[in-house]
């Protein structure tokens, strides 16, 4: 990484150990539904491709938009006699909002609840999306659901009782060339809005939703992009897990995962 006393604004860049080309966009960002927490999976371990807690976490596809933000309650205490004060804070929380293009097959609202399974209630059915072994040691105790938030694929009634469960959000985000940058777990996402959406000149029609979550818990990958700071100006990242280093590859160290329950996971 380069220092304040390397800058040369005409001969180098500011930041230092980027390889050109190797950028990130929305096709290499994957967002997935999955159970309420991470802690619920604990025994199992997002493990790159090989995952067994992708096994809980379903791909919503067709989203074309998305923001996620976090807030934390700041309030200043000023003093008497000084004009300086100090701060004291309060618990953080989130808000997601989600922009999806309803093409075919399961809507938005029906996605998000891909985790959810309902039979309790003879009347109101509900098939999980993710159906598997894992999954289905893992289920939600709310089995009984009133008022139905639709049917098949097609969910719209924001009064059904299931609505009122949250549900975790999967933020998992590659480079170009497929190597793993970062992955976290937006625990207790609860939607609260949902809209639909087309006009003239629209060619498609549009679902939103949005909605506030409780922690934003990182995700520890199996084999990160080497932290940057690990590197001098003259060298670079090119594959996954490796860097040149005057010219020679070298093989950085595996980093091992932490349980779901000790606040994270590998992917």
């Amino acid at each position: 990484m380069g220092t304040l006393k390397d800058w040369n604004f005409f001969n180098r860049n500011v930041q230092s150990g980027l390889t050109e080309g190797q950028f990130l966009n929305m096709g290499s960002v994957l967002l997935c539904a999955g159970p309420p927490s991470l802690g619920v999976t604990a025994g199992t371990a997002f493990v790159g491709d090989d995952a067994a807690g992708g096994d809980i976490v379903f791909p919503m596809g067709l989203i074309s938009s998305w923001s996620m933000n976090q807030q934390m309650p700041v309030v200043p205490i000023p003093e008497a006699g000084s004009y300086k004060r100090y701060t004291i804070t309060g618990p953080s929380d989130g808000s997601l909002a989600l922009g999806r293009t309803l093409y075919h097959g399961p809507s938005l609202l029906r996605v998000l609840y891909a985790y959810y399974k309902a039979e309790n209630n003879p009347s109101i059915q509900i098939e999980p999306l993710i159906d598997n072994a894992t999954a289905n040691n893992m289920r939600n105790p709310h089995n009984w659901i009133n008022d139905t938030p639709g049917h098949e694929n097609f969910w719209i009634n924001m009064a059904s009782s299931i609505l009122s469960q949250p549900v975790g959000i999967l933020l998992y985000i590659q480079d170009i060339n497929r190597e793993s940058y970062g992955a976290v777990y937006l625990e207790q996402f609860q939607p609260s809005v949902h809209g639909m959406a087309s006009g003239p000149g629209q060619l498609v029609v549009s679902e939103q939703t949005q909605g506030s979550f409780a922690r934003a818990r990182p995700v520890k990958l199996a084999k990160p992009i080497p932290l940057m700071s690990r590197l001098s100006r003259d060298e670079g990242i090119n594959s996954v897990g490796k860097i040149m280093v005057a010219g020679t590859e070298r093989t950085l160290p595996g980093l091992g995962g932490l349980n779901p329950g000790t606040g994270g996971s590998n992917l």
